[in-house]
């Protein structure tokens, strides 16, 4: 029987892949034990019969990788898919077995295995190319392996050719450049203003796929933090400044932190461009940014500024300052399993946080099927994106490791019991119709609830008419450690208003006190303004909004010392 010693913590923000276990019991999935403990014995197998070899990334050793390179060199396409589902499954699962200055061969023939697609794409299959930025992203995670591929021209010409080629052809070329130029960005050197990878990322700050677009603000964001680029980018910036401000009114948080993010760090390294920003729309980016200052965030939290630097703020502690502050210690000694919750009821998982969300996810809207059945990695992955992608998604490595967790293959692959990942393939699941629903419906978060309405409408005619007859409490989960009661059933109901419109909510707590930290959207929205207004001519362009700031440091005393700063520069 398997050692079930380790168990899920229930704070997303400790959570470790490789600390995961769970236990097969009511109210929780049904996952095999035997695939949380040890490496997936089963990914990938051959269709010739003859060619029936087992992907085993836990039997991997000096005499599989030469056969890999061997087979890399090959004519035979049967022996170069075979080598790159290996590669792609070890990429997955141990790429430290393949670090790149161990084994430079692996890259030389990995770009050239690309190329025929970028030469003359309409004749060729997209996939040993997808295989290979599938390989070229995993391997970018590792910083030895980074550092290689930032200072590689080939690899940053194949980037580039394939991001021109994903606006048209396959935006799923476009998502795999963007993470391996997301990962390598703080060691790459820009080789001067007119870098070919500047007017490549220039370009997609046009695009209207999202996930390039925010990738691709995050990539101007890291490279600027070299001082050696510096220089290279402040006229693509001072360019494209006024357009990207305009993404800070978007309903998306992700997108406007993003933002929020590249235009600090460029205030911050160019006065020009900090003046530009000031007079943008004729200052009304001033008040965009006040009003962010209020904001709550659920999902975004900054990366960009380290906590100490932000510790040093008045007024402010490391907590309060950066996510990475929030975590706890990964090599303390686990607690008994069963002292921790292993996994909680995933029926209701829109309510769960990360990775929980994805395995209810995943368990919803996928069955396991036949051999015949065949769905694409990237497909599944765009489907997941889709529904979560403004809700803080996890990336497609840890979406990988989910999979596998929720559709756990078997460990005798011939009696097709089982899904089998090939490559970037996955045979034996399919999608059910259900996916057909995903996201039309209006989730309960009254506590321990999971209905779904249709509409907003019926979703408060069940919380008026099924919870608050038997309480007089708000148990709405951002509300019920408040611990508010109410009167009657007509207060309650006027607060309950406060959870389905964002203005009312703002309205009901205006004479409220907040003493939370500042952290998320306000946290970068304030270090921004505090930017702006060391320009000399800043006061112009603040005072239509000192009222609003001095009310809101009456209301966030944590909010008061940033204030405080900002005045005192005019």
């Amino acid at each position: 029987m398997v050692d079930l010693g380790l168990s899920l913590p229930d704070t997303p923000s400790i959570f470790q892949f490789d600390q995961l276990s769970i236990r097969n019991e009511l109210d929780q999935c049904t996952i095999s034990e035997f695939h949380h403990q040890s490496h997936p014995h089963e990914h990938i197998h051959m269709i010739e019969e003859e060619r029936m070899d087992c992907i085993r990334a836990n039997n991997f050793d000096e005499q599989v990788k030469q056969r890999i390179l061997y087979s890399l060199q090959s004519s035979n396409e049967w022996d170069v898919e075979w080598a790159l589902n290996y590669v792609v499954t070890i990429s997955f699962e141990r790429p430290e077995e393949l670090r790149l200055d161990k084994t430079p061969l692996l890259l030389d023939l990995l770009l050239k295995w690309s190329n025929p697609y970028l030469e003359d794409g309409r004749n060729n299959n997209p996939n040993p190319i997808l295989k290979v930025l599938h390989i070229l992203r995993n391997f970018s995670f590792l910083e030895v392996n980074a550092r290689i591929l930032a200072s590689d021209i080939r690899l940053k010409s194949m980037i580039e050719k394939s991001l021109t080629l994903s606006t048209s052809k396959n935006l799923d070329l476009g998502r795999h450049c963007i993470d391996v130029l997301e990962n390598i960005a703080p060691f790459i050197q820009l080789n001067g203003p007119f870098d070919e990878c500047i007017a490549c990322l220039n370009n997609l700050l046009y695009t209207q796929e999202r996930y390039l677009l925010i990738g691709t603000l995050r990539i101007f964001t890291q490279l600027c933090m070299t001082e050696g680029n510096q220089v290279c980018l402040i006229s693509v910036s001072m360019a494209t400044a006024t357009r990207i401000a305009q993404w800070l009114v978007m309903n998306d948080e992700e997108l406007v932190g993003t933002v929020l993010e590249y235009l600090y760090q460029y205030t911050r390294i160019s006065a020009d461009f900090r003046r530009q920003l000031l007079s943008a729309h004729s200052g009304a980016d001033i008040g965009v940014l006040v009003s962010l200052l209020s904001i709550k965030s659920k999902y975004f939290s900054t990366k960009l500024l380290a906590a100490d630097e932000a510790s040093t703020l008045e007024g402010s502690t490391p907590s309060s300052m950066s996510p990475a502050s929030h975590t706890t210690d990964m090599d303390t000694t686990h607690e008994p399993h069963g002292s921790v919750p292993c996994v909680p009821n995933l029926t209701a998982y829109q309510q769960l946080d990360e990775p929980y969300r994805c395995l209810g996810w995943l368990k919803d809207k996928f069955e396991v099927s036949n051999d015949n059945s065949i769905l694409s990695l990237d497909d599944m992955y765009m489907l997941y994106e889709m529904r979560f992608g403004q809700e803080k998604a996890l990336k497609m490595k840890d979406f990988y490791t989910v999979l596998k967790i929720a559709f756990p293959g078997t460990p005798n692959y011939m009696t097709g019991n089982g899904p089998v990942l090939e490559g970037t393939s996955v045979r034996g699941i399919q999608i059910k119709m259900s996916i057909l629903e995903d996201g039309a419906e209006m989730l309960c978060q009254w506590t321990n609830c999971s209905q779904t309405f249709g509409d907003e409408l019926l979703l408060q005619r069940h919380v008026i008419r099924d919870h608050v007859e038997e309480i007089l409490e708000c148990m709405w989960t951002d509300c019920a450690d408040s611990m508010q009661e109410f009167k009657d059933r007509g207060e309650i109901a006027t607060h309950l208003r406060s959870h389905f419109d964002e203005e009312q909510q703002q309205q009901h707590h205006h004479h409220h006190m907040d003493h939370s930290d500042i952290k998320g959207i306000a946290l970068v929205a304030v270090r921004l303004l505090r930017q702006l207004s060391k320009d000399p001519e800043s006061h112009d362009y603040f005072m239509p909004y000192e009222q609003e700031l001095l009310a809101l440091a009456k209301k966030r005393p944590k909010m008061a010392p940033h204030v405080r700063y900002i005045f005192s520069k005019f």
